[in-house]
């Protein structure tokens, strides 16, 4: 049986999530723009504003939730920043790891069997 931890380990890699949280963000983003508009259009004008104002009525529901809505769509965009950053970085260091490796094998001499034995010959004569 599988460790349900390590499938949600899985699912949450951030190779994964690349790709698909970007679109979520521009998503988020646009249904708090059309939060706020709908917000803004339900704002009370004239007397009705005066009194809210006043604390003498009640702001609308989706005026009180818009910041809220706002705020988690500015986390979702966040977050998508921090994981593309981080995988830049991962993606960044295997790069320079994979071509010290290549650089490595590249300096190794085409007959390195008989460096190896002379090697040997040395530390015997030592």
């Amino acid at each position: 049986m599988h460790n349900p931890r390590s499938q949600w380990l899985h699912r949450l890699h951030p190779k994964r999530l690349d790709p698909s949280i970007g679109p979520i963000a521009g998503l988020a983003s646009a249904v708090s723009v059309i939060v706020g508009f709908i917000a803004q259009k339900a704002m009370g004008h004239g007397w009705h504003k005066a009194s809210i104002a006043l604390h003498l009525a009640k702001k609308p529901l989706i005026v009180r939730l818009a910041p809220a809505i706002a705020a988690v769509a500015v986390g979702i965009a966040t977050a998508a920043a921090l994981l593309r950053f981080y995988n830049w970085c991962r993606e960044a260091r295997v790069r320079t790891a994979a071509l010290s490796v290549e650089q490595v094998v590249t300096e190794i001499p085409s007959n390195s069997t008989q460096v190896v034995e002379q090697n040997a010959a040395r530390a015997e004569r030592l």
